[in-house]
């Protein structure tokens, strides 16, 4: 919801008198001043520091920030990405041990590399041990 929209038009969208549908349950709408906005949007990350860039609307994305406040582990995506590719995302902030199984969005099959054109993998180093650069000696503690 754009800071522009009224109050009126914002309740007229959660309504379901938009393009976009009916609100989905659970759904909040607000409406605030464009200093406000810029507020929040600045607290969640999406921002930049050069205020020209930022100011610039055309450039703005709808994103969806999430994470896991426990760990202090934070993503996000576009709004409008792929449900499985958001629901991966979310997941993935889980640690390892602990990420629900959905069958859903298990990969059916590996997911392949890229080729990367005009690619030559390099060998071992040809370097004798003698010839390597020293190890750094260990620091003493503090």
């Amino acid at each position: 919801i754009h800071e522009a929209e009224a109050p009126a038009d914002v309740l007229h969208h959660a309504l379901g008198c938009s393009q976009e549908g009916p609100a989905r349950p659970g759904w909040t709408f607000l409406t605030a001043s464009e200093s406000v906005m810029k507020d929040i949007r600045w607290g969640f990350g999406f921002m930049d520091v050069n205020e020209e860039i930022d100011n610039n609307r055309v450039g703005h994305t709808g994103m969806v920030r999430f994470g896991n406040h426990k760990l202090d582990k934070w993503s996000s995506c576009p709004a409008l990405s792929n449900p499985v590719v958001t629901a991966r995302s979310v997941i993935s902030l889980y640690p390892p041990g602990q990420r629900p199984h959905i069958a859903a969005l298990e990969r059916v099959e590996p997911h392949p590399a890229r080729a990367i054109p005009g690619y030559q993998p390099v060998g071992p180093s040809s370097q004798a041990p003698s010839q390597a650069s020293p190890q750094a000696s260990p620091q003493a503690p503090l």
